[in-house]
């Protein structure tokens, strides 16, 4: 009877605590809603709608021709054995939101693509919570779970791209889900985590071949972990067949592009995506580099200067304190922790030599790769916990405290000054000179915001517009509705517009004192007081 005040005093924190994780998640909930309207179009969103519904035809001519026929109308689709994008993966994600937005019935091409957008941030809003799971599962401890979340939430490149990346942000989510699924199974081998495991793992090498990346790593610190500890091998070996065998009965059921011939077919994604070719140019270090010409520290650089200085920082550390761990405090490490620190470790490390060694297409910084991202915080927050355990003075406690605190304030405020341009964040090592030697607005997402100054300030019926940019403005015109996009006309000769619009990528036009003699400049979209997107006026 003495021990029930305590229960009870256990019992109010568990609950405290439980209602602080539940108010942290409402609020960022809250944050992308309400976020959601102020992005622009990016340029790959049109392939990926095309794609899900040249899917959903497909499958609607297969299962069921006269629904079909119905809904598609006089629509033409291209066949889907025809469909350039069909071993590219991702139908799983696309195709759903396809019928969704048919059977809603959404008719302007705005409210579609908006439609998207919060579909999006909800598969990103899911990720984080299976991301604090995950972070859960190895630290144990709810304040560095919550802590990881906010750094993943707080990085301003991810948060932007959480509404409008149709693919390498939602690549990144399912990595989350198959990491999380992964390590449960790792944890408590059982049919329902192996099952669960499977599917996610499946969902993720869907979208991206390079999905495989998890069961693999996973399946090692197994084999690993059974070698070290001798324990329920029987359990792990008839779970892992059970795993391997759902994870292939969904990888094929929903990718159609298998059907016809599973083992050739998934061979060939793999090669067509690992030498995908897309001619085009990446401005680095000042020099435009053709994509299949990176270096190979392509990669590594691009991460380096566009991460928050601090969780590169705890990053390092983690890596530190993991080898000097293993090297002076082996026998006093849980093999467990230890093994999933070396899964983290492995997903970043394996990932670099694989895009490196393939020579893969690589172009727009480094978002091909954000599905490594993860891992990177979870090796800060190994770094943050490394850190904890060492100090032993409680000022200095205070101290590193208070510069999490700093650090995570500063990159807020800065993506609140920058909203919604966080996509063209640098961090302070490089952000005085990045906007002559890096690429920034690559995907035009910043022309609706000049799109929009037109149409408040400017009262015509139409705008004839020049666009001098290398990036589509025709992508970025379905941020608006019907009635507005149809007042812009973009002309084919420079002569003939009124209007000159630019965002600078691959922009070759030399803006000098003779381009000023017939424009003016009538409205700037910046970043760190550099302008991403411009718009002239024509002189009278």
């Amino acid at each position: 009877m003495t021990n029930l005040p305590f229960i009870e005093s256990n019992n109010k924190i568990n609950k405290l605590r439980s209602n602080i994780v539940i108010v942290f998640f409402i609020l960022l909930l809250t944050i992308g809603i309400v976020s959601v309207k102020d992005y622009g179009v990016s340029s790959d969103e049109y392939q990926n709608r095309l794609s899900g519904f040249t899917t959903l035809n497909y499958l609607g001519e297969k299962f069921v021709p006269n629904i079909n026929k119905k809904f598609r109308g006089d629509k033409q689709f291209t066949k889907f054995s025809e469909w350039q994008w069909a071993f590219y993966g991702g139908t799983v994600y696309d195709a759903p939101i396809a019928f969704l937005e048919t059977i809603i019935g959404i008719q302007d091409k705005k409210n579609q693509f908006l439609f998207k957008h919060y579909f999006n941030f909800i598969i990103f809003f899911l990720s984080l919570i299976s991301f604090f799971k995950l972070a859960q599962t190895r630290f144990k401890n709810w304040k560095i779970s919550l802590l990881g979340v906010l750094f993943l939430f707080l990085s301003p490149r991810i948060f932007a791209n959480s509404f409008y990346n149709p693919k390498d942000l939602i690549f990144m989510c399912f990595i989350i889900f198959s990491m999380d699924s992964g390590m449960r199974f790792f944890k408590n081998p059982n049919f329902v985590n192996s099952f669960l495991f499977s599917f996610f793992s499946a969902l993720a090498i869907n979208i991206r071949i390079m999905g495989i990346i998890i069961p693999f790593l996973v399946f090692i610190i197994i084999f690993i972990y059974l070698i070290l500890k001798k324990e329920n091998v029987k359990i792990y070996f008839f779970q892992m067949l059970s795993s391997i065998f759902f994870m292939l009965f969904f990888i094929i059921l929903f990718w159609p592009y298998l059907w016809d011939d599973p083992i050739k077919n998934i061979i060939l994604s793999f090669t067509e995506f690992s030498n995908w070719y897309h001619i085009t140019f990446n401005l680095y270090f000042g020099e435009l580099v053709k994509d299949l010409e990176v270096p190979w520290h392509y990669i590594p650089v691009w991460i380096f200067i566009t991460t928050p200085i601090f969780y590169l920082v705890t990053f390092f550390i983690g890596i530190v304190g993991y080898i000097s761990l293993l090297i002076f405090d082996l026998k006093k490490r849980n093999i467990e922790e230890m093994l999933q620190d070396f899964f983290f470790l492995m997903i970043i490390t394996f990932s670099l030599i694989a895009i490196i060694s393939l020579n893969s297409t690589l172009y727009n910084g480094w978002r091909h790769m954000y599905f490594i991202y993860p891992s990177i915080i979870m090796v800060s927050l190994l770094g943050i916990n490394f850190i904890l355990r060492i100090i032993k003075k409680k000022y200095i406690y205070v101290i590193f405290q208070l510069l999490i605190i700093f650090s995570l304030s500063n990159t807020a405020y800065w993506m609140v000054k920058n909203h919604p341009n966080q996509n063209v964040y640098f961090n302070n090592l490089v952000r005085e000179y990045a906007n002559k030697n890096f690429e920034l607005d690559y995907w035009g997402l910043s022309y609706k915001e000049n799109f929009e100054y037109l149409l408040k300030h400017e009262k015509k019926d139409k705008f004839y517009i020049w666009n001098s940019s290398n990036t589509k403005m025709f992508y970025s015109l379905f941020s608006l509705n019907y009635k507005d996009r149809s007042k812009f006309v973009e002309v084919k000769n420079k002569d003939n517009a009124n209007y000159w619009i630019t965002n600078y990528h691959l922009d070759k036009h030399n803006y000098d004192s003779d381009f000023y003699q017939k424009y003016r400049i009538i409205n700037e979209v910046t970043v760190d007081e550099v302008p991403i997107n411009s718009l002239f006026k024509k002189k009278d």
